[in-house]
């Protein structure tokens, strides 16, 4: 028991010790009794509550001295007797309460410690209840102190981990001390990891009678641990190729290898052990660029992120391409220490690249070429229509002028060749068309047979002689060969016509034009040179292309649609031939070269004369029925038959050409093909079933601006027996009628 006042203790011995003297000095003679033991029995005893034997001896002592004289020397030695038992009373007792003090002072200081530690400690007996558990410890687990009192350590550890822990504090049984991980479980419910140390204490039998628990959270560390596994899984099992280096050297040799993974082993056929040590270096080759090898040096050296794309080889040799992304790593102090790159192969996605560009430059092209043919379309149909309306503004000026009556002979006649001339250009401006378009659809069709090709040159300077006199050009012909060529007249005269015009179309007043037939080896050469305009570097190649012009704006100097060249080169390939131009450029003449094939002896027999076929009339007194929607060209199938002596009626539907038929009786039927209402199909199926008076059917000719060459299978799959394009000439005209007419005589 401890006094809050210190002074007590030292009254207290004063009492005594005056208590033991009055007795003694007092009773003590007077009884004849010796109070001295007992009373300093009684003060011995007292004074122990104070710990102040020790100077209760010393003063007992001094007493003993001061009474010497009335003592005998038996008081005396018992006087000293008492003093020294005190004395060592006074020793044992002060030795066992400072033990004690010492012990209570240690004890509560531990227990203070304990309390107020932030380390997680609880004492647990060996049955694994708590028996004391620190404010850290109850705070971890979601727990008051007192809570924990008492409870079993399995209720804080996840079922799944009890046996861990077991394992662990069987150990600690063994060995004194023992350490575990395991997963906790709050009061809430919750979970973390901690790291348990268990350490036992043992009795003074040296048996464990309880252990302390020492705890330690290391939630954050497992998650750390976990994250690092994690990741170190997505590197390993990842499908694109990374590489880890060290942060330097940047410049040569580079930054060395320190990790792959597998997909870069996959994807460039190195292990770790073989790329180990050394740079990415290794997988550059001849097509890797230059430029992004730079470009690469340059973000290394400034510390930065990006991503590129270059050609690398893979350890056979063998190219790809790779797209590569660079991310520098720092340290916690921000220095870099190394570089992580991670490499796709993006061969197939270049593959189609390049094969998407390719298609888009194709598209491209076509486009162009799309909107080039637009922009000639355009053009062409300008021309068209300018060489259409030319030659119609002459016919039709013409003819109102001689309708007038008021022109002289002279005039006249100038007059009717004029519109004739126009005519004529006009019929072969739509014919060059109709010809482009059998060619285009491969229609047009050859009648062959030998032919000397020096009658037809002859026949076509004799035709475009006028022409050339009217700009005084002088046309020189060179014709060494008599050999004949195997083709049809009739196209190789256009082939030629065309060479001939175009020639004199190009060459200025006063000019010259050569054309020559000389024989090779296999073939025959016809060359046409003039002196004229000249064709440029940029528009040779295009010579013979269709709808194609040198210029074709509104202030050229030469008229056509420019198909002429175009129609020779497709006659001259479908004869075997070859076609070319030459010419030195603006100014310095043309010279076209026509190569055909000379006819083997055993193809074709040759013959030295073309004959000319001139049709009889032959048709006097014919009944010939003329159906027409229009009344000029129906005016003009009238007279012309007429004055070659036949019957004609002109009639201008179907309708009135079925009335007229049963009462008429004709002997030919000539109708046109486009008509309002009904057409020509329409009045040959209804005329099918009449017949003529020697009981025949009607013979009939389609007579149509309807030219095509499947326009003309239609008419005669229709039931028509021929089939006649506008405009119509007089001769094949009567030809056409007679050669019907000897049908129904048959």
């Amino acid at each position: 028991m401890t006094f809050f006042y210190p002074r007590l203790g030292h009254n207290i011995t004063l009492f005594a010790i005056a208590l033991v003297v009055f007795g003694k000095l007092l009773l003590e003679p007077t009884t004849q009794l010796d109070f001295g033991l007992a009373l300093f029995v009684i003060v011995l005893i007292t004074s122990t509550w104070q710990n102040l034997i020790l100077r209760l001896a010393v003063i007992s002592l001094a007493i003993g001295l001061l009474l010497w004289n009335e003592a005998d020397n038996a008081a005396y030695w018992q006087l000293g007797l008492w003093g020294g038992v005190a004395l060592v009373l006074s020793v044992i007792n002060n030795l066992e309460r400072q033990s004690v003090e010492v012990s209570a002072t240690t004890l509560g200081e531990v227990t203070m410690a304990l309390e107020t530690a932030v380390e997680c400690i609880a004492r647990l007996d060996f049955q694994g209840q708590y028996l004391t558990a620190n404010h850290a410890y109850a705070h971890l687990l979601g727990y008051k102190p007192e809570d924990l009192i008492g409870k079993n350590w399995e209720i804080t550890v996840h079922p799944q981990d009890v046996a861990k822990l077991t394992a662990t504090y069987r150990q600690m049984l063994t060995t004194g001390k023992a350490e575990g991980e395991a997963r906790g479980i709050r009061q809430d419910g919750s979970h973390f990891y901690k790291q348990v140390t268990l350490v036992k204490v043992n009795n003074q039998q040296n048996s464990v009678s309880d252990y302390y628990c020492f705890v330690k959270d290391i939630t954050q560390r497992k998650q750390q641990e976990e994250r690092l596994r994690l990741l170190e899984s997505v590197v390993v099992n990842a499908n694109d190729a990374i590489v880890i280096t060290e942060a330097e050297p940047i410049q040569t040799p580079g930054p060395r290898i320190i990790y792959v993974n597998e997909a870069f082993t996959r994807m460039t056929g190195y292990n770790l052990q073989e790329v180990l040590g050394k740079t990415p270096r290794l997988l550059q080759g001849p097509k890797t660029d230059k430029e992004t090898l730079t470009r690469i040096r340059t973000t290394l050296q400034q510390w930065q992120s990006d991503v590129f794309e270059l050609v690398n080889y893979r350890k056979d040799g063998s190219e790809f391409w790779v797209e590569l992304s660079i991310v520098p790593i720092a340290d916690d102090t921000g220095w870099y220490t190394h570089w992580i790159s991670v490499q796709r192969d993006i061969t197939q996605r270049k593959e189609v690249e390049e094969v998407l560009a390719k298609l888009l430059l194709r598209e491209q092209q076509v486009r162009m070429a799309t909107e080039e043919a637009s922009r000639m379309k355009d053009e062409f149909l300008a021309v068209v229509s300018h060489e259409l309306r030319t030659p119609l503004n002459a016919m039709l000026g013409w003819s109102r002028l001689l309708r007038s009556r008021s022109l002289n002979e002279q005039t006249t006649i100038r007059a009717l060749e004029t519109i004739e001339r126009n005519a004529q250009a006009q019929t072969q401006l739509i014919e060059d068309l109709l010809d482009i378009s059998r060619m285009m659809r491969g229609k047009l069709r050859l009648q062959c047979r030998p032919i000397h090709l020096t009658n037809l040159i002859e026949a076509a300077i004799d035709t475009i002689q006028l022409a050339a006199a009217a700009k005084d050009i002088q046309i020189h012909s060179l014709l060494t060969t008599t050999k004949s060529v195997f083709g049809d007249p009739d196209r190789l005269q256009q082939i030629i016509w065309n060479l001939l015009s175009n020639a004199i179309k190009f060459t200025p007043h006063g000019g010259r034009v050569e054309i020559s037939l000389i024989e090779q080896n296999t073939y025959i050469e016809l060359n046409v040179t003039d002196n004229g305009q000249g064709i440029s570097a940029d528009f040779l190649p295009h010579i013979f292309e269709q709808f194609r012009q040198a210029d074709s704006s509104s202030s050229r100097k030469q008229g056509g649609i420019g198909l002429g060249l175009a129609i020779a080169r497709n006659l001259v390939e479908l004869h075997g031939g070859t076609i070319s131009a030459t010419s030195q450029g603006i100014g310095t003449g043309a010279t076209f070269i026509v190569r055909l094939p000379l006819p083997r002896e055993s193809d074709v027999p040759e013959t030295t004369n073309d004959t000319e076929f001139s049709p009889e009339s032959g048709i006097t007194g014919l009944k010939v029925l003329v159906v027409d929607d229009e009344a000029d060209a129906r005016e003009l199938l009238k007279i012309m038959l007429e004055q070659a002596g036949a019957n004609v009626t002109a009639v201008s539907s179907v309708s009135e050409a079925i009335n007229l038929i049963e009462q008429l009786q004709p002997d030919i039927l000539l109708s046109d093909i486009g008509m309002p209402e009904e057409d020509g199909y329409s009045l040959i199926q209804k005329t099918k079933h009449l017949k003529t008076k020697s009981g025949k059917q009607i013979p009939a000719a389609a007579i149509t601006a309807y030219a095509r060459a499947e326009d003309q299978a239609k008419a005669l799959q229709a039931g028509f027996q021929t089939h006649l394009s506008k405009p119509i000439d007089p001769v094949q005209l009567m030809t056409v009628v007679k050669t019907l007419a000897e049908r129904t005589s048959c």
